[in-house]
């Protein structure tokens, strides 16, 4: 995922909580290390908005690995509100 993010592009674009972790991106960082029987991912946010999406990232990553593919087809709403955007 960090390798398509880092070359720009996206990731589960259809799900708006994926969505804006993408818009949010360049201010976080991300650190993977290769560990025993797996990787280890940790995510940072620089920012007070980027802090709210990783978190909200980790508790969607960790609803995958709980709740297996059922969870992997829901979509999961965005943490920030973009208060110009236009209401539907």
């Amino acid at each position: 995922m960090a390798a398509r993010l880092d070359g720009g592009m996206s990731v589960r674009h259809w799900d708006p909580a994926f969505a804006e972790f993408r818009e949010h991106y360049e201010d976080t960082s991300v650190e993977i290390e290769n560990i025993e029987g797996g990787v280890s991912v940790s995510v940072a946010g620089k920012t007070q908005d980027a802090i709210k999406v990783v978190r909200n990232h980790a508790a969607i990553i960790s609803g995958f690995v709980e709740k297996g593919s059922k969870e992997m087809h829901q979509t999961h709403p965005a943490v920030i509100v973009n208060p110009t955007a236009p209401k539907e």
